[in-house]
Formats: structure tokens, C-alpha cells, sequence
């Protein structure tokens, strides 16, 4: 910049004066810094994210629901149709109690399963991930006509819950038992249900310690946690 200045006997000098300009208080180190604290910013973030990822992929099973026919659905690849018509067998059999036993005709073996009921639908588990649904009405509807159609054309397993209450074995008639002997019956003393009278099978005792007079029947101790071990 020029400044002019008076100087004596009336000569002017002129003199250039250049000014600094302000130093900056950003510097390289201070942006390397902020660059550093950003890219840990970045890091934390997707590191959290994927970690949740994983949560979600432990907590929701992969698969999807497919249907085996109007009414049972199962979670695949985890769950066979065969294990799951079983399943809807087995539960109205035991009187909508759970859990029962119920045979895998894929794995060769009943399967402990739990199903709980809602207001429309009920949902059956195994410890291995098998998933299965179908709804209330659906045994609301189910009949004994169509349970022993049922036992007689599909492999029930000796080993499931019907099988082990002498019920559904597969290949045989479940309602034919023909008439009843003396050793048919268990005299034992105890507190009968209020519809014993109208039982059509033998003398059993139920898990909560009264007595049925539907032994071998479908749904022997409904209400009454199902026949006794």
C-alpha cells in the first residue's frame, strides 16, 4: 500500500508500505486430527451396525412360511409337512395340550414339541427350530371320523404321544378295539370327571389325577392336562 508523506522544503516522498496478512489458526495437524476423529466416527458406526445385523440374524430365524395344505403352514427348510400334519394330529388328540410327542417321518423319530395357542392360531416348536401354525377353528372342525382317516394313511410313529396313549397307530384302526375285557379297566379308586358316564373307551387315570372313561380315545382327558404317563 502507498503512503504519502510531507517531508521539508516542500518535497513530498512517497513510501510503499506492504502489510502481513493474518496468519490462519487452522493448521495441517489441526485438519489431519479432525480427520482422524471422523474416520473413528465412521469406523464405530459400522461396527455397530453390523453387530446388530448379527443380533438380528440370531434372534430371526431365516426361512419362510409355506403351506401344506388349506389350514397347516411350517417355517422351511426347517420343518417337513409330514412332521407338521403330525403335529395338528397330536394336539387334538391330546386334547389341545402341550407338550406332546410327535413323530418326524424325515428324522425317523417324535420330536418334543411345544405348541401354544392364541385367539386364532396356534403355533408348535421344536428345540431344533421346527416351526408350525395353523389355526383354532380348524380343530374346532376336526372330527374323529377324519382322525382315524388320518392314523390309518399316514406314519404316526410308535413312539408319539397317541401311539404311547394307545391311540392312532398307523396302519390300524384306532376306534377298533373290540369288545372290552375285565383287564381292560382300571378299578382304582379316585375322583371321576364330570363327563365320565359318557366315556366310550377304557378306564384311565388323567395328569391331574382324576379319571376318564375314554381311554384309547381321541382327546381322553381334555381339560384335565391329558392321560397320565
Amino acid at each position: 500500500m502507498a503512503v504519502a508523506v510531507l517531508a521539508g522544503c516542500g518535497t513530498t516522498t512517497v513510501r510503499t508500505v506492504t502489510e502481513q496478512a493474518p496468519v490462519a489458526r487452522s493448521t495441517a495437524s489441526d485438519r489431519d486430527r479432525e480427520a482422524d476423529r471422523d474416520a473413528r466416527a465412521e469406523r464405530r458406526a459400522a461396527a455397530k451396525a453390523k453387530s446388530a445385523k448379527r443380533a438380528a440374524a440370531k434372534t430371526a430365524p431365516s426361512g419362510r412360511w409355506a403351506s401344506c395344505d388349506g389350514n397347516i403352514e411350517v417355517w422351511q427348510p426347517r420343518t417337513s409337512c409330514g412332521f407338521a400334519q403330525n403335529a395338528f394330529y397330536e394336539y387334538w388328540v391330546a386334547g389341545q395340550t402341550s407338550p406332546v410327542m410327535v413323530h418326524s417321518p424325515a428324522v425317523g423319530r417324535a420330536l418334543r414339541t411345544r405348541c401354544r395357542s392364541g385367539v386364532s392360531r396356534v403355533i408348535c416348536t421344536t428345540g431344533d427350530g421346527g416351526r408350525v401354525r395353523f389355526p383354532v377353528v380348524a380343530l374346532e372342525m376336526y372330527s374323529d371320523e377324519q382322525a382315524a382317516d388320518y392314523a390309518a394313511a399316514h406314519d404316526t410313529g410308535t413312539d408319539s404321544t397317541s401311539a404311547l396313549a394307545g391311540v392312532g397307530s398307523s396302519g390300524t384302526d384306532p376306534y377298533d378295539e373290540g369288545e372290552p375285557s375285565s383287564d381292560d379297566y382300571d378299578s382304582s379308586p379316585g375322583e371321576e370327571i364330570p363327563n365320565y358316564d359318557n366315556g366310550t373307551g377304557s378306564r384311565v387315570q388323567c395328569a391331574d389325577g382324576m379319571y376318564s372313561q375314554s381311554g384309547g380315545r381321541p382327546g381322553a382327558c381334555s381339560g384335565h392336562g391329558g392321560v397320565a404317563d
